[in-house]
């Protein structure tokens, strides 16, 4: 009867280790497709920003967006407004890493070099991004971005 009884608390004990790894394993997959999803959304803003497609990237911004820059704070309606005033003619983004604060937060930190028009002017800057995304109703929306220029 021992022996029974302790062969079938090993049994137990290897089928949670297995059941714990598949979780773990899932819940890891899970992170990596989020991951890469939101990295190629993020990419995708750049883009439509880049080829003067303001509908779609409007798309990927909730309606309480927030963006701060050096010289000023935006909603979702003045950055689209103020993004077709400068010619974005270039971009790289590299370093690219996310983590998430909670399980419908992600944060998204990167660098970005790009150079464009504003006014005339040729713009050309080294800078440091951040983005926050926010998963509401299943589908995953920006709701804040800054970039600032990074130290040489």
């Amino acid at each position: 009867m021992r022996r029974y009884l302790l062969l079938t608390s090993v049994v137990i004990c290897m089928l949670f280790n297995v059941g714990w790894a598949q979780h773990v394993s899932r819940a890891d997959k899970e992170t990596t497709s989020s991951e890469r999803m939101l990295k190629d959304k993020e990419r995708s803003l750049w883009e439509f920003f880049k080829i003067k497609r303001y509908e779609e990237f409007g798309q990927y911004l909730r309606d309480d967006y927030r963006s701060i820059y050096s010289r000023e704070t935006h909603t979702k309606d003045s950055e689209l407004r103020d993004m077709r005033e400068f010619e974005l003619k270039s971009y790289s983004l590299s370093d690219m890493k996310i983590t998430f604060p909670t399980r419908d937060t992600a944060l998204i930190t990167y660098a970005v070099d790009y150079e464009g028009y504003a006014s005339g002017n040729l713009e050309v800057e080294k800078s440091r991004a951040v983005s926050v995304w926010a998963k509401r109703k299943g589908s995953w929306k920006i709701v804040f971005h800054t970039h600032f220029a990074a130290r040489p």
